[in-house]
């Protein structure tokens, strides 16, 4: 694009934007392509947002006792935790899980309560127990 065409589409645009659509001429600083320099913005000064992550989750999170309850749990019994992340049988992953749930009752977390109460406790658990 010629510079005689790109201030013809830039008096065109500017046309199009100013009220009542009367015909500007473009700026000075637009028909000397040379004289064009970059103007200091107000983003370059200001920073991007501090991020926390924990002060995030901690103010977010809904479910922040549950966890606690069910790490607490599985913190003082490692034996429910998989020894191995891949290569359990089929039997050996089921009586795992049976053993967890069996914990979780013992300490007062029924999942199937969550089931008709609180859907997202509910998954959060069964995803946890799932994954193991």
């Amino acid at each position: 694009m010629s510079t005689s065409s790109a201030t013809r589409r830039l008096a065109a645009l500017q046309s199009q934007l100013t009220p009542g659509g009367g015909a500007a001429a473009p700026p000075a600083a637009l028909q000397q392509p040379s004289q064009l320099a970059r103007a200091p913005t107000s983003a370059a000064v200001k920073g991007l947002p501090r991020f926390d992550p924990y002060v995030m989750e901690t103010y977010l999170d809904d479910l922040r006792d549950l966890k606690r309850q069910v790490y607490d749990l599985f913190k003082f019994r490692p034996e429910l935790l998989p020894v191995v992340e891949e290569g359990m049988s089929k039997e050996e992953h089921r009586s795992l899980v049976r053993a967890q749930l069996r914990a979780l009752l013992e300490t007062g977390i029924n999942p199937l309560s969550f089931f008709d109460r609180d859907y997202k406790k509910y998954f959060y658990l069964a995803g946890g127990l799932v994954s193991g």
